[in-house]
Parts: structure tokens; sequence; C-alpha cells
């Protein structure tokens, strides 16, 4: 089931975001995201419209909207390979007739998931807060 996260939801949120990202981003120090939890919290959660994905009544992950903007979707790696990033990403192109997002570039498995999902490159940058390369994805109509 997909609903909109609630405050009460925000400490699984977070830890969730954390976990995922340390497993998908090994690339990435740690440190980093450790020290962008207070920022998850305050900032960019709060910015963004969140709804999240349970499985026998616990958040298993989540998906984060900046109007057009695919900002965020993680799923506990302990459960993933079993459809939720799937039907996050459906319930997202629900809502819109055009997503974009980055996602580094050596995330292959995430790069692999949005070109599965009908998103295409648009263009490569680098993303100056932790010097890695980031491809900008588009699915739909702009």
């Amino acid at each position: 089931m997909i609903r909109k996260a609630t405050p009460c939801d925000m400490d699984r949120i977070i830890q969730i975001w954390l976990d995922a990202s340390r497993s998908a981003h090994d690339f990435i120090p740690f440190e980093y995201w450790r020290d962008h939890v207070s920022d998850m919290r305050s900032k960019y959660l709060p910015q963004s419209t969140t709804f999240v994905c349970e499985h026998e009544n616990a958040v298993v992950g989540f998906i984060s909207l900046v109007n057009t903007d695919l900002a965020a979707i993680f799923v506990t790696p302990e459960q993933q390979h079993h459809g939720y990033g799937r039907q996050l990403i459906q319930f997202a192109k629900a809502q819109s007739e055009h997503l974009t997002l980055c996602v580094y570039k050596n995330n292959a498995d995430a790069v692999r998931f949005y070109l599965a999902a009908g998103f295409t490159s648009t263009e490569e940058r680098l993303d100056p807060d932790t010097n890695q390369v980031e491809i900008v994805m588009a699915w739909g109509q702009s």
C-alpha cells in the first residue's frame, strides 16, 4: 500500500534513506550520508511531498517529489527486489505527465532500474558535494 507520509513516519524514512544510501553508494564515504541526516529531516523532506510504501504494516520504502522532480526514492535494502520500487515509480508516474531525477552514474543498479522504468538520460554533470558524476534522467512529456 502506498500512502502519504505523516510526521510519525519521519524516523523510519530517515533510517531507510540512510541504510539504502550506504548500500547503494559505496563509492561515497558513509560519513557523507550520516552528516546529512539533519538536512534530510529539517530541509529536504519538508520541501517535498513524500509517500511511503507499506508491507505488512511496516514502511519498506518511500518516494519524495518536488513538483515534477523525483527527489528521492529508496527501499530498505532487506526489501529490495520485491517490486516496491516499481510500485513507487508507477505511483509517481500516475501523479504527473513528466518526471525528472538525478542518479549517480556509479550506481549502476539504479541507472538500470530507471532505464527499465522508461526514463532516458538527458545529461551528465558533476555533483559538487560528492565529486561524483550524476545522470539527469527524464520520463514523459514536458
